[in-house]
């Protein structure tokens, strides 16, 4: 699927496969209750289901949502490149916020996607272009690579992870995934976040592209 950055650049060869913001609460939730009145109108069809580990999941769809609460963790998932659902994400998030005693000690803006890198392995590739593959090469041989990038704006924490698909050094797409760590709760208001959730992905398209010009081509 291909995508539009914040500068309306045509970028080829990205697939957005997820977007997800995670909670982490500083206590298990407990007497959280949700009416499916309560729910945002896109949201109503979500059915509910028990994971084997104890979590409990909502799932719409219609609009390629979830929701994941665990005892001390909500993650409301993104699957579909869609605004309308893009919108519900922040939108879920706040309600839970807000229906909770527990306070919230941090919460994550997650982004995962997938490029082709056009003929070659894709852990090879990792290797050359983010590693000094000619002095690491001097003591052994390197098949692949998986790399990991730490990144600081104010108290924002960017961690940038790049490797091979299915962890094997010779598939022919990279896998990236970015999270930005923020303190505290969420921003009250729900235009707030939905912008950070947004620019957040924009950060994500613009460096990956930034990073590999050539492979993630522009029209």
């Amino acid at each position: 699927m291909n995508l539009y950055t914040s500068r309306e650049v045509w970028i080829m060869d990205l697939t957005m496969l997820e977007r997800n913001l995670t909670i982490v609460f500083e206590k298990p939730l407990s007497g959280l209750e949700l009416s499916r009145e309560e729910l945002p109108e896109n949201f109503k069809d979500a059915e509910a289901r028990s994971g084997d580990g104890g979590q409990l999941y909502l799932s719409s769809f219609r609009t390629g949502i979830e929701m994941i609460f665990t005892p001390n963790r909500l993650i409301v998932r993104d699957v579909r490149n869609e605004v309308l659902a893009e919108d519900l994400v922040p939108r879920l998030a706040l309600m839970v916020q807000r229906k909770t005693d527990a306070s919230v000690r941090a919460y994550g803006l997650n982004y995962i996607a997938e490029f082709p890198v056009k003929g070659n392995k894709a852990g090879r590739f990792l290797a050359e272009r983010l590693l000094n593959i000619g002095q690491i090469e001097k003591v052994l041989s390197v098949a692949g690579a998986n790399v990991r990038l730490e990144h600081r704006e104010g108290e924002l924490k960017y961690r940038l992870s790049l490797e091979p698909r299915w962890q094997d050094v010779e598939h022919d797409h990279c896998y990236a995934n970015l999270n930005i760590h923020h303190e505290g709760s969420l921003p009250n208001d729900e235009a707030e976040l939905r912008q950070q959730f947004r620019k957040g992905e924009q950060w994500f398209i613009e460096h990956l592209t930034r990073l590999f010009p050539d492979v993630l081509g522009k029209e």
